[in-house]
């Protein structure tokens, strides 16, 4: 056993020194410096992003498909043969009776229940603004702003929807009136 000169009191031998002085070793398995596992919060936004991805690509592909059939007189959704007659419009797609029927309730059904959310955001406001105040938080007046925010957004939202809904029936209907006009001149 050695002793250094200049420091009388640290020894050469490691099993004698102080914790604090010995060297500090990296233990990873096989090298793998550097390398660690994802967290929950760096791999929400990853799947959520795929995910949404995903439904675009979906819906774009649906559209091009229902768009191909309503070319080739078929109803966009079940490709049956549609007589002049016979022929609905709806979210600028032409489609057959039964199909359109289905697709007005699922409408309905979405359109319930985006209003019944907005109308459920309007009135749970000043509730949990009253519960928030009073537990004497000063920021109890926040929840007005969101939810009430949230309602307006919605509603907005929906007015939107139904507006591009009724501006892509007129489309529809310009295009099918002109296709007509084409094949009544052959030139289609």
């Amino acid at each position: 056993m050695r002793c250094l000169a200049r420091e009388p009191f640290l020894c050469a031998s490691t099993s004698l020194r102080q914790r604090a002085l010995r060297p500090q070793l990296k233990r990873d398995p096989l090298g793998a410096y550097g390398q660690r596992d994802m967290t929950v919060s760096e791999l929400v936004p990853i799947v959520l992003g795929g995910a949404t991805g995903l439904a675009v690509a979906a819906a774009t592909t649906q559209d091009l498909l229902h768009r191909r059939r309503n070319r080739r007189g078929l109803c966009a959704y079940c490709a049956e043969l549609l007589p002049i007659a016979e022929r609905f419009r709806l979210e600028g797609r032409i489609l057959c009776g039964r199909c359109a029927s289905r697709a007005g309730r699922r409408i309905a059904r979405a359109l319930y229940a985006l209003t019944t959310f907005v109308g459920v955001a309007v009135v749970s406001a000043p509730v949990f603004a009253f519960l928030i105040w009073r537990r004497h938080d000063p920021t109890w007046w926040l929840a007005f702003l969101v939810l009430w925010g949230v309602a307006a957004t919605m509603a907005l939202l929906i007015r939107s929807v139904l507006r591009s809904m009724k501006a892509q029936n007129v489309h529809a209907a310009q295009l099918e009136r002109l296709d007509a006009l084409l094949r009544l001149l052959g030139l289609r």
